[in-house]
């Protein structure tokens, strides 16, 4: 799999029948770049970024992939929450926060363990 590339031209004849708007991930080249991520960090863990993975499926999926994948590095207060929420407990807060509201429920979702 090493290697493996895909055109403009293959994503638009494959979709072409496919009304707008729409989203895809292509899954053997989202999981080429979990290995070789993987690869390149050696020794070291690895914090997968939510802003830069807006999709927990594809969150999981990474940190399935690899034991060197531990935790997220959540953009804001109620992200955090939220993915706390959807199962992740790994999860470091990337920006501070100053709403009470956000604090409030941030310190609520720790109490639950």
């Amino acid at each position: 799999m090493a290697g493996l590339q895909r055109s403009y031209q293959y994503y638009k004849d494959i979709f072409k029948d496919v009304p707008f708007p729409y989203a895809f991930v292509d899954l053997d080249l989202f999981d080429e770049n979990v290995r070789q991520l993987s690869q390149r960090a050696g020794d070291k863990t690895i914090r997968i970024a939510s802003k830069s993975v807006r999709c927990r499926e594809l969150i999981q999926r990474a940190l399935d992939a690899d034991p060197k994948y531990q935790g997220i590095m959540a953009y804001s207060l109620d992200e955090a929450v939220w993915l706390s929420q959807n199962g992740f407990d790994d999860i470091l807060l990337g920006y501070p926060g100053w709403s009470k509201a956000q604090v409030k429920s941030v310190a609520e979702e720790v109490k639950k363990g």
